[in-house]
């Protein structure tokens, strides 16, 4: 039973990025993504590829990336150190076989701060662009006024 109550905490964070952002199609799946991964139970270094492709998608609507450039490089720095701190005692533990269990327990802390710092501070300074329907009816009288208004100029 505690195994499965484990989830509940990835699946409300995972929930709740998706009510919050479902018009902003391509920031949901990113920060979903980025959620599950992050609150995820197990950490593979192939985890870094499920988020980071779906990036591009969203970042040329942030702030961080293109004008918050020291901010941008402290997040890259402290991603980048989080999985090579990581990576180095995984490695040792998996194919030098060393007793690296605890230093990779305090790495998970340290790559788990990383990420959630890096994502909200992504989160805080997107920019968020509407890429479904929020109201039909809005978006139909809308288009119908901008028609009515080019015949009426022609």
């Amino acid at each position: 039973m505690l195994g499965i109550l484990t989830f509940v905490p990835q699946w409300a964070v995972i929930l709740t990025a998706g009510c919050m952002f479902y018009y902003d199609l391509f920031l949901a799946l990113f920060l979903q993504t980025w959620l599950f991964v992050i609150f995820n139970k197990v950490m593979t270094a192939q985890y870094l590829l499920w988020w980071l492709t779906v990036m591009p998608l969203c970042a040329m609507n942030n702030e961080m990336v293109r004008s918050k450039k020291g901010l941008f490089g402290v997040c890259i720095v402290m991603l980048a150190s989080a999985y090579s701190i990581w990576g180095y005692y995984a490695h040792n533990f998996e194919h030098n076989l060393k007793d690296t269990i605890p230093q990779i327990q305090y790495a998970n802390y340290y790559w788990f701060a990383a990420q959630l710092f890096t994502c909200l501070c992504y989160l805080k300074h997107a920019h968020l662009t509407v890429t479904t329907m929020i109201n039909p009816e809005q978006a139909e009288k809308t288009a119908t006024d901008k028609v009515e208004t080019k015949e009426k100029n022609d």
